[in-house]
């Protein structure tokens, strides 16, 4: 009962705090409703600019570039363990030496 009870509270907490991050991302836009005030005086301004997009603002770039680092990631994770973590096609051999001496002296 005590291990749902700390689940649900978890699971609430996170609903909760993630309501207030959407809260606060749109309370920082200002093309919203609550920006806009109630004059009557309205004023427009266009302007035109071209700009030159560098290689880095591209988002093919981050998309490929996280593909490969993904890949990496997996690689070094995996590490050399052959197929899939079995022992398939790996052979270990263990020698042992054993010297046995009798003591043919006895009475």
């Amino acid at each position: 009962m005590k291990k749902q009870f700390k689940s649900l509270y978890y699971s609430v907490a996170t609903v909760v705090l993630m309501v207030l991050f959407q809260g606060i991302a749109l309370a920082q836009d200002s093309s919203g409703s609550a920006s806009t005030s109630s004059s009557a005086k309205s004023s427009s301004t266009t302007s035109t600019t071209t700009t030159d997009q560098m290689w880095y603002t591209q988002p093919w770039v981050w998309i490929v570039g996280g593909a490969i680092l993904l890949l990496i990631i997996v690689a070094l994770v995996r590490g050399n363990n052959g197929t899939s973590g079995t022992t398939a096609g790996r052979s270990d051999s263990v020698t042992v030496k054993k010297t046995v001496t009798r003591d043919t002296d006895t009475i």
